[in-house]
């Protein structure tokens, strides 16, 4: 075991963050900073049951919790806002310049309304709660919903709003449609099984789609269909077009790339910082399917390759390519789920749908998150 007081700071305590910060003071001994913008670490993955629950303060409860309750003392937790990364250093809003050895970035995603907030306000679990119970709110005042976006993501949320309001769009006194840009939901590393049964289920729910159909937002936050310029009707309309990389505030040249995603090797040390002391992981890299699951395998890699970094040696850990077909289950409310396991030669078998409801739809992950956030 290595005992050394070089400095490690990590951004982002999200399931990527919170799990390599552990790691690296558990069995490597570093000096460790933990910097998150949240005082509480949430699961992703649950989000969606909060705009479908009977009181959403109740879920938001079920899906978060309070950073320094999981976290060792042997971390130096801080909340605050990042305001520039160079070569040596990590700048703060609100505190003193910390200088690092290496650094680690895992600063995740933004994703739209009403999947998760945009933090500028209240940053506390109350913030959070308050926001899911505005959204739900918002969504039941409106009777007639548009969602661009047949993604993972989109799909979840539409299934628990399809599941809440059933009764009322049997009736014809309430719609949702989802738009999207291609002729088919979700993408290739789904199987054409899953992706029927999926579209099945909804559309028996009363959902209706309409494919090949790119919608852009206008200035007013309007959606306009870019083939016609017509706007679309609806009450409320939602982007979930997806997640967008969110990078700290940086002046590192080539950090990122295009698509504002932190680059990264197969070690995952971000090609753009020439020093070698910049590494990254999660939905902030442009790494092939950034998997929550990958956070547990992950975070004992990057914690590995830190500590061959730091120390000198050449035995770097590369992480596993992902499988052509995606591994996992789309959720659609709490009674209904579909989805696939890759497997060798077959490509893929589709698991069955009591199984899925079972581990997944019926509690989206509230009984097991904290295995993504405590080593």
């Amino acid at each position: 075991m290595t005992v050394d007081k070089k400095t490690v700071v990590v951004i982002g305590a999200g399931s990527y963050g919170s799990r390599v910060a552990q790691h690296l003071v558990k069995s490597y001994k570093y000096k460790v900073y933990l910097i998150s913008n949240l005082e509480y670490f949430y699961f992703l993955a649950s989000t969606p049951r909060a705009l479908n629950y009977d009181t959403p303060s109740d879920w938001v409860d079920k899906m978060t919790v309070p950073l320094k309750s999981v976290l060792p003392e042997t971390i130096d937790l801080i909340i605050d806002d990042v305001v520039d990364i160079d070569d040596t250093k990590v700048s703060l809003k609100g505190h003193e310049d910390i200088p690092y050895d290496a650094l680690v970035i895992a600063t995740g995603a933004k994703w739209p309304s009403p999947v998760f907030p945009e933090f500028n306000g209240d940053r506390t679990i109350k913030g959070l709660q308050d926001y899911y119970e505005d959204r739900t709110q918002e969504i039941d005042d409106a009777k007639h919903i548009a969602f661009v976006g047949a993604g993972f993501v989109g799909l979840e949320v539409v299934g628990e709003l399809a599941h809440k309001y059933k009764d009322d769009i049997k009736k014809g006194e309430r719609s949702i449609t989802i738009y999207h840009a291609n002729k088919d939901l979700l993408d290739s590393s789904f199987g054409e099984k899953i992706r029927r049964n999926i579209q099945n289920d909804l559309e028996s729910s009363g959902v209706k789609f309409v494919f090949d159909t790119k919608v852009i937002s206008n200035e007013k936050g309007e959606g306009i269909i870019e083939k016609s310029g017509d706007k679309i009707v609806a009450d409320k309309i939602y982007f979930t077009t997806g997640p967008v990389a969110n990078p700290p505030s940086n002046s590192i040249a080539g950090l990122v790339d295009g698509r504002n995603q932190v680059k990264i090797d197969s070690t995952l040390r971000a090609i753009g910082a020439e020093n070698g002391k910049v590494f990254a992981a999660g939905d902030v890299t442009d790494w092939p399917r950034r998997l929550v699951q990958y956070a547990i395998p992950f975070s004992v890699i990057l914690a590995h390759n830190i500590d061959a970094f730091l120390q000198g040696r050449n035995n770097f850990e590369k992480a596993f390519e992902p499988p052509a077909w995606a591994k996992g289950g789309v959720s659609l409310g709490p009674n209904s789920a579909y989805g696939q396991l890759p497997v060798p030669i077959l490509g893929y078998i589709t698991l069955p749908k009591s199984v899925l409801v079972k581990v997944k739809a019926k509690n989206l992950f509230t009984d097991k998150f904290l295995d993504f956030a405590k080593v």
